[in-house]
């Protein structure tokens, strides 16, 4: 073997070693972005998450209140009638004394 093929099989094995250093950042850089970006997603899920859970319990209180605000309405109703009929019955009552 010759000077010049030893310097060549010895700088393609630099090169070999070299681009597999490449390659090894490249996947650790590219499992950084991953974790990075799983992270992030999680962080956004919870968000959403979240906001979903604030958005519901605030629907429900609405809720909550439309109805008690509708028995109310139900409640002066009937008291409403009673009075109604009470009123008609007083003046029925005060009819017949005349």
């Amino acid at each position: 073997m010759s000077v010049n093929s030893k310097s060549l099989d010895d700088l393609n094995k630099q090169r070999r070693i070299q681009t597999e250093d490449e390659r090894k950042d490249e996947r650790e850089a590219n499992a950084v972005i991953q974790t990075t970006r799983r992270s992030q997603q999680s962080n956004e899920e919870r968000e959403v998450e979240q906001s979903s859970t604030e958005t519901i319990v605030r629907m429900q209180g609405r809720h909550r209140r439309m109805r008690s605000a509708g028995v109310q309405r139900e409640r002066d109703r009937e008291r409403h009638e009673i009075r109604r009929a009470l009123q008609t019955e007083e003046e029925r009552e005060e009819e017949r004394e005349r």
